[in-house]
């Protein structure tokens, strides 16, 4: 049962958990910080959502870069978190591909295996996403220096994925049954928009102050 899916109340919830969520950076010492607010329709049903997001920056550790991240939420779904900048394709040695990433384009980070019920719609979202984010940062890291990723996790298509993961049941499921679906805008879809926006925002911003 998702917060969102009952009208104003989950309404009056989602932004609650985004205010929330401000507060917990301002109590982290993360202050300069961008925010914004869109709603579209999503989903089969084509529901009104609100479209949380938020820019920061954060460190792993004093000796480490500084990422700008960006955490988009949308009501009834689980947070997505994507590092901005810097680029983490360029900062790697070869052509290895990055673990634990939903998005080799975007750096959106896999932070948790959906299937492990590990995200609470409970809890507040800074208190359970920051520290995962810092924490995929600081394996990151190490990745980059060590070559082996020590963060640990699911790995697509491995034996726990393929016992819990539904789209492993559902592999029979027949092609007029997928037709009735028919195309729908996805939270992934809207939150990849976001993404797309601020990266153009940051890269223009970076080229004007250079020149």
């Amino acid at each position: 049962m998702g917060v969102g899916k009952f009208g104003h109340k989950g309404t009056l919830l989602a932004k609650q958990r985004f205010i929330f969520l401000l507060n917990y950076l301002d109590r982290a010492g993360i202050k300069d910080y961008n925010k914004g607010e869109v709603q579209k329709k999503i989903g089969i049903t084509r529901k009104l959502s609100i479209i949380n997001w938020v820019e920061f920056d954060l460190q792993p550790t004093s000796l480490s870069r500084v990422y700008k991240i960006l955490l988009v939420y949308i009501e009834g779904y689980s947070p997505y978190a994507y590092v901005l900048t810097p680029s983490l394709n360029k900062l790697k040695k070869d052509n290895t591909p990055i673990p634990h990433l939903y998005d080799y384009e975007r750096y959106r980070l896999c932070l948790h295996y959906p299937h492990l019920n590990e995200y609470s719609q409970y809890e507040e979202i800074g208190q359970q996403y920051v520290p995962w984010i810092i924490h995929w940062l600081y394996y990151f890291e190490e990745w980059l220096y060590t070559g082996e990723w020590k963060g640990g996790g699911v790995e697509p298509g491995d034996e726990i994925d393929r016992e819990l993961n539904p789209k492993y049941k559902k592999e029979n499921t027949s092609s007029s049954k997928k037709k009735e679906i028919g195309t729908f805008v996805t939270a992934i879809d809207e939150a990849d928009k976001i993404y797309d926006r601020r990266l153009k925002k940051l890269l223009k911003e970076f080229v004007h102050e250079a020149a």
